[in-house]
């Protein structure tokens, strides 16, 4: 499938995804633009991490160990950038806070990004009380990036 690509192709195409990602998806522009470019990604994400020495040109499956991390670490880093654009779409405060969990909640694209025990916090954090939404909302933060502190 990728035979002869170089791999800075592969990060560099990865890279224009994720902008078309952000920019339809998350951002005001296509809707299904955004839907086919993280079908893309997904799919270009699942051939990388299923590479083996036999497809290469040249170099091992172990030499592609970086790019895994880095695609680990910038998904980790997509899904906090979003709780943190969604969380202050509507202001300060756990009113806001509450309101950014509504809004993922309601956006099956946003949603899914996350993990099913990611996705329970933010229905906790969306149905719970304003005032203990900003708290939750620090917790499941923070449980993301100590996730992605694994893979540093």
């Amino acid at each position: 499938m990728f035979e002869g690509v170089p791999v800075s192709r592969l990060v560099d195409t990865r890279h224009e995804l994720t902008a078309l990602i952000k920019q339809n998806l998350y951002g005001r522009g296509s809707k299904s633009e955004g839907q086919a470019a993280l079908i893309a990604r997904n799919s270009l994400d699942n051939s990388i991490f299923g590479m083996t020495d036999d497809m290469l040109v040249k170099g091992t499956s172990a030499n592609l160990a970086p790019l895994k991390r880095a695609i680990i670490l910038e998904t980790f880093a997509e899904l906090m950038e979003i709780l943190d654009d969604y969380s202050s779409r509507f202001g300060q405060g756990g009113n806001a806070v509450k309101q950014g969990m509504l809004a993922i909640l309601s956006d099956p694209d946003v949603f899914g990004r996350y993990s099913a025990e990611q996705q329970t916090k933010i229905k906790a954090i969306a149905a719970g009380s304003s005032l203990f939404a900003k708290r939750r909302f620090d917790q499941l933060y923070l449980s993301i990036r100590k996730e992605a502190g694994r893979y540093i």
